[in-house]
């Protein structure tokens, strides 16, 4: 398991894996069938303060204290692309918003100290 604190936790929308966030800036994704670890992603620097699986793909979304938001392919467990904020500020939440009306389908929000 996590070193530290847990910080966050989000169920995958099939209900067969879980996300867990801690504080020692990890994030690990778990098999709920086989009640054991599938993939440990170690790439923040800071605390993690919000993981997100995408609603339709197969895809998480972490936030972290390093102000950075991380989205993941978890398939292949490669990271498909890193967002700093504006000015490095903190990540405290982030969101998928259903956009019926674009094209793309969902947006990543997240939400920060400024």
């Amino acid at each position: 398991g996590h070193t530290e604190a847990v910080n966050t936790v989000e169920y995958s929308p099939d209900g067969r894996w879980v996300a867990s966030g801690g504080k020692d800036g990890t994030v690990k994704l778990w098999d709920l069938q086989a009640g054991k670890l599938l993939h440990d992603f170690t790439t923040h620097r800071g605390g993690i303060t919000s993981v997100k699986f995408h609603p339709d793909e197969f895809w998480l979304a972490t936030g972290s204290l390093d102000g950075v938001v991380k989205y993941w392919d978890l398939e292949t467990f490669r990271l498909v692309s890193s967002t700093p904020t504006e000015r490095g500020v903190p990540v405290r939440h982030i969101s998928f918003l259903d956009n019926n009306s674009h094209e793309e389908g969902h947006s990543l929000v997240c939400c920060s100290d400024e």
